[in-house]
Parts: structure tokens; sequence; C-alpha cells
């Protein structure tokens, strides 16, 4: 074991010397030259351990850990070099020693995890203790995750920066699927490391990119995470769908100057409905009360907001198609309760769409006094005749009001 190790520090000695006699170049270079001897000694130790671990009788499972603590140095290096500056040369070799060490962590997630498939028939040996799922599954990831970086390294390199930060949540879309849809387990590994990843990866490409991800990207995203929700039959993922195109919604009304308290109340009661609706735990019967108040507070915010916008107006609108619009929304919330039988929804639009209506009749009053006279006399005999109807059908009145009681006891 000492042998091995005055191998290693020798070569790293004799690295650091010629490094140090150079005149100009770049750090990043240097770090970059010193990470691949690393990892050329872990695939070294990889490849010879057939020859001279019997030779030399040394255990197997050491000879292998000197191996990965040369991978885990070489790693730490290459991910420091970022932080210095690189030469055009330097890059491109920190792209190949990245993607090196890529592969050799998915080298071994790949042999651990079909060890014995490529062993065959031949003898195990007896100082070799088998990897956990845990160990494979951290080789996997481990060799995923440096060749991403490696290949967005490659794509910056190539792409001008506007269009990988515009684009990045679409391309990690791209990316995604086929990391979904690759054998992976046909081709020796195990599937669900990829799966994961794929499944992450676009919605850390959105985080990582921010509000620089053009309206397109989130909308891409936000059909692949619906997609997702559909092949997985996991609901969870249709709320990323659903917050991505609501950001998309709102990042679009924003650039065109038309962002109103209305649309974003229509957004988040939107959303909030959806949630209700498709939400596990708010199906059993137990929930019943819970969805009710829920789709109230959904319908209320929508509702409410219109009712405020139309008194202060939306810009380039007149405030009577203003005034209508807030009509039109409480009588959509109205019919689409009767049509689907949800209370919440009849509630909340018959409430305030009576509130529209007797605010609308005030300001036209206010504008119109004498109207008050007829509108008042009008509103009497209305008044009277509901009063002697229900008093001669006072039993059907009484009846059909049971009815539709017992009748909305089964509503949602």
């Amino acid at each position: 074991m000492l042998s091995l190790a005055g191998v290693s520090i020798a070569a790293y000695e004799l690295l650091l010397y010629q490094l140090l006699q150079a005149k100009g170049g770049s750090p990043g270079d240097g770090i970059t030259l010193l990470a691949g001897l690393a990892i050329a000694f872990a695939i070294a130790y990889q490849v010879l351990q057939r020859w001279l671990v019997d030779y030399l009788r040394f255990p197997k499972w050491l000879w292998q850990a000197i191996a990965h603590i040369h991978w885990f140095v070489g790693s730490i290096l290459l991910m420091t070099v970022p932080f210095f500056s690189l030469s055009a040369t330097g890059e491109w070799l920190w792209t190949g020693a990245i993607s090196t060490a890529a592969a050799y962590a998915l080298g071994l997630g790949r042999r651990s995890e079909n060890r014995e498939q490529e062993a065959g028939n031949k003898e195990q040996e007896t100082d070799e203790a088998p990897n956990s799922p845990l160990a494979t599954s951290f080789w996997i990831y481990a060799g995923i995750a440096q060749g991403l970086i490696a290949l967005t390294y490659w794509l910056h390199r190539w792409l001008p920066d506007g269009v990988l930060i515009d684009w990045a949540g679409a391309i990690a879309a791209l990316i995604s699927i086929f990391l979904y849809f690759a054998p992976w387990q046909r081709w020796g590994w195990d599937w669900q490391p990829w799966r994961r990843t794929a499944i992450a990866l676009p919605s850390v490409a959105i985080l990582l990119t921010g509000w620089g991800s053009t309206i397109q990207s989130l909308l891409i995203v936000a059909a692949f995470y619906g997609w997702l929700s559909s092949v997985e039959r996991r609901v969870g993922f249709s709320y990323i769908s659903v917050l991505l195109a609501d950001w998309a919604i709102l990042r679009m009304l924003s650039e065109r100057g038309a962002l109103e308290p209305l649309w974003i109340a229509a957004v988040i009661g939107a959303s909030l409905l959806y949630w209700v609706q498709v939400e596990p735990s708010l199906r059993s019967p137990n929930q019943r009360e819970t969805r009710h108040w829920l789709r109230c507070l959904a319908t209320g915010i929508v509702s409410l907001t219109a009712f405020y916008q139309a008194q202060v107006g939306i810009a380039g609108m007149l405030p009577l198609l203003v005034g209508l619009g807030a009509i039109a929304i409480d009588l959509a919330f109205i019919f689409a309760g009767v049509l689907l039988k949800i209370r919440a929804l009849l509630y909340v639009g018959t409430a305030t769409f009576m509130l529209q209506v007797l605010w609308q009749v005030w300001r036209f009053i206010s504008d119109y006094s004498l109207v008050l006279w007829a509108i008042g006399i009008a509103v009497g005999l209305l008044l009277i005749w509901i009063a002697a109807t229900f008093e001669a059908r006072r039993s059907q009145v009484n009846s059909l009001l049971q009815r539709w009681i017992v009748e909305l006891d089964d509503w949602e």
C-alpha cells in the first residue's frame, strides 16, 4: 500500500513541478491537469486490478477504495475549475476530463448492478464485498450529474448565453424525454435513477434560469409535466404543470402591460379549483365540507375581484363593458354550478351576481335620479305579486323549496 501511495505522490509531484516551471497559462488549466491525472489513476486501478491484485496479494476492496479516492479527488478538483480562468485548450481538456469521470462513475454503476450477469460462470472472488443498491445508485447519480455538467458546458460553448438561458427549460425537457424512454435496464443500468433525473431536470433548469426563461420554454416544460402526470398516473406532476402555465400567463400579461387584478385572481381561482377537483386527499366523503369551502374561496376570489375591477375599470376598456363582463363571470359561475351540481359555484355566483346588479342599478339611479321613482314602483308591484303568489300557492312553493333543499344536499 505504501508503494502505491508513493507512486501516486510521485506522479502528482512531477506534474506540479512541471506546472510550476511553466510560464504563463491559466490557473484553471493546471487544476484540470491535476484532476485529469487523478481520474487517470482511478481508471488505471480499475483496469489493472485483474492482473495486479492477485500478483500483489492485495485485498480487492482496498484496491477499489484507492481507485475511488482518486476519482473523488479528481471530481472535487474539476468542480473548482469553473471558478478560475481557462484557456481554449483548457476548456476542451476540462470537458474531456469531467466526461471521463462521468464514464468512470457510470461504468461502476452498471458493473455493480449487473455483476452476476457480466461475471457469467466465472468464479467470484471471496474478498470482494458486493455493492449495495445504495452504492450502485450513488455511482449512477454521480455519473449522470457529471455528464449533465459536461453537456451544459458544451452547450454554453456552442450556444449564445441568451439562447441557452431563454430555452434552458425546453432543452432540459428534450433531454428528459430521452432519459425517460431510453432502455437503461437493457443497457445494464438500474432505470430508476435515470427516470428520476428525467423527472427533476426540467424543473431544476427552470429554477436556475428563473425569469430568464421565455414564455414558450415555460409552456413546453408545463406540457412535459402534464404529459408526465398522465404517464406516471401521479397527479402531483400536474400541479407543477399548472404552476408553470400560471407563470407563463402572468409573464405574458405583464410583458404586454395588461396585468390587472382580475387576471391574477382568475389564474389563482382556476388553479385552486383544479387542485380541489383532482387532489386525492380531498376526494373522500369526509372532506366534503373542506372541498365546499375551498371552492367558495376560489370562486369568491374571482367574483369579488371582478366586482372591484368593475368599479375601478380596466385600462383600454369601456367601464360599461367591464361591468357587463363582471356580471357575465357571475352568470358563468351560476350556470356551471347548476350544470356540474356544485353548490359553491351556485351560491357564490348568485350572491355576487345580485351584488353586481344592485350596484349597477344604484350607479344608474345616481346618474338618473328621476328613474328612482319608477324603479321603486316597479319593485313594489313585484313584491306585492310575489307575496300574493306565495300566499295562494304556499303548499306548492314549500314543496318546491323542500325538493330543492333535498337535492342541494346531494350536490358537491
